[in-house]
């Protein structure tokens, strides 16, 4: 899931994507740490992507307005 998240993030740059699961602790249980350690071992953390917080500034704004980056993976757009 993590690899396809990455080709999808890649091809549809400024989409807002979300993460679903039978339950909210399946996703923070079973399926981030997965696509957080993909991540981690691909790219580097503040360059690339960011988790939880406003991304730097050189990562461009979102096309959607982001109230509260708690639960947000913010991404380097490529294009």
């Amino acid at each position: 899931m993590a690899s396809r998240l990455d080709r999808i993030q890649h091809s549809m740059p400024g989409a807002v994507l979300t993460l679903g699961a039978a339950t909210y602790k399946d996703i923070f249980s079973n399926i981030l740490p997965v696509i957080l350690e993909y991540f981690n071992e691909n790219y580097e953390r503040g360059m690339y992507y960011e988790i939880g917080k406003e991304p730097p500034k050189h990562l461009k704004k979102c096309y959607t307005s982001v109230f509260d980056r708690k639960h947000t993976i913010s991404f380097m757009r490529v294009r």
